[in-house]
């Protein structure tokens, strides 16, 4: 959802479905139900050149007044449909709700909140669904407007506008609430389950028990984060549209409801977020090691705030983490992490991983330890000449890891100082070394 204060600018909704849905299964279309819809002319719906599973919709800067109202982008697969709800509403308007949709839990406490963006000698009135359920005197109207509901329940869900007595659709702003049919960290049919603890705000579906992740996160409890400007179950999306997502706000079936993406912030996703969560670079994948050796594996990552050496840790394929032995940090945070005597056992899938208050990031990587390969017997000589020996050097008889790509025997005479001689060859050729003296 392009601008959803609409103003004087081109505004646009794009409905965005998984790859293994074909576009033909989307719909977009006004929310009739719900009373800000006052025009019933059917949308102009097009494919998305862009994106082979989307469609869109666009106004103009001169449709701007058709605009206003409630949508959803409906979207099937045999006998599932999914709807996602978004609204558009005024620039102008003389209160501008916190937020585009606000999700409870059952038996909460929740305000809705309205922002007063210009005084008038008139009373403030809220609506539900249409229906007034509240007024405030003109004289007493505070310069943030509150609607509280104690103990919220399903039922109080619905779509909640503030304007000044006086005004009509074109002033008056519009809000989302939505309520989880269950209590907090509670799912299924009589919310006995518990919920996954999902990060970076995600929300529990109360249907299925799956975190639903915002733009910009992914993974079985949104701990992931995407890299920048892209979004999606498995971030394969990007904001093709502006090089990157300012400006857009991104609705997601509910009870997760809208947002902005990660690093935006505001109505109009327009200011940006003092927090970025932190992403992972440049980390060494696969890593091969000799047993016996020091590793220092490092784990670099950017963000805002920093990463701090408290934030990062490294987990061992056996469940082992470890703590950073040393951190530099600049533009960015590198945390070099120390094994002393690192084994064959340690092989195995590691992980770095990085949680500030912005987010969390994880980067697996794959590390084999190897034992150097070492002879088990001795050269032995087997014949010689006047100016040549040959010795059969046991070429494929080694203990520790292989293959043995390269063999070397290392020659000097012995009634003489001299420093030491090689000859070099590949194996399984050089099983055998001929010297001519």
């Amino acid at each position: 959802n392009s601008f959803p204060l609409v103003g004087n600018s081109e505004t646009s909704l794009i409905c965005i479905t998984s790859k293994w849905r074909s576009r033909e299964s989307i719909t977009i279309d006004r929310d009739q139900e719900d009373v800000t819809n006052q025009h019933r002319e059917p949308l102009e719906v097009n494919e998305d050149s862009r994106r082979a599973t989307a469609k869109t919709v666009v106004w103009k800067r001169e449709q701007a007044s058709e605009t206003i109202g409630a949508y959803y982008c409906e979207g099937k697969l045999k006998d599932e449909v999914t709807r996602i709800h978004t609204m558009k509403m005024p620039l102008g308007a003389s209160f501008h709700p916190v937020a585009l949709t606000v999700t409870a839990n059952k038996g909460e406490h929740v305000n809705i909140s309205f922002i007063r963006m210009a005084a008038k000698e008139e009373d403030a009135v809220i609506y539900k669904n249409g229906s007034f359920i509240h007024s405030v005197p003109r004289h007493e109207v505070p310069g943030e407007l509150e609607v509280s509901c104690s103990h919220v329940q399903p039922q109080d869900a619905g779509v909640y506008s503030a304007r000044y007595i006086g005004g009509n659709l074109f002033t008056s702003a519009y809000t989302r609430l939505i309520v989880r049919r269950c209590e907090a960290q509670k799912w299924g049919p009589s919310c006995s389950f518990h919920c996954p603890a999902c990060m970076n705000n995600g929300v529990c579906h109360e249907d299925t028990g799956e975190c639903i992740c915002p733009p910009g996160f992914m993974g079985k409890t949104c701990e992931k984060a995407c890299g920048p400007n892209t979004f999606g179950r498995t971030c394969e999306e990007s904001c093709k549209e502006n090089s990157d997502c300012r400006n857009y706000m991104f609705c997601l079936p509910d009870p997760y409801g809208c947002s902005c993406a990660s690093g935006w912030m505001g109505l109009e996703c327009d200011k940006g977020s003092a927090d970025l969560s932190p992403q992972i670079e440049n980390l060494l994948d696969p890593v091969e090691l000799n047993s016996g050796v020091e590793f220092k594996p490092s784990c670099i990552a950017t963000g805002m705030p920093l990463p701090k050496s408290e934030e990062f840790k490294l987990l061992k394929q056996d469940g082992t983490v470890l703590k950073p032995s040393l951190m530099v940090t600049g533009n960015r945070s590198e945390a070099v992490f120390t094994i002393n005597r690192i084994q064959p056992r340690d092989t195995g899938v590691w992980v770095c991983s990085v949680q500030t208050v912005a987010g969390m990031a994880e980067k697996p990587f794959q590390v084999t330890v190897k034992v150097p390969p070492v002879p088990q017997y001795a050269p032995r000589l087997t014949d010689s000449g006047h100016n040549f020996l040959i010795i059969d050097i046991n070429a494929e008889s080694h203990l520790g890891d292989g293959p043995v790509v390269s063999t070397k025997l290392l020659y000097k005479p012995a009634k003489r100082y001299q420093s030491w001689m090689s000859v070099e060859g590949k194996s399984p050729v050089l099983n055998s070394a001929k010297r001519v003296f």
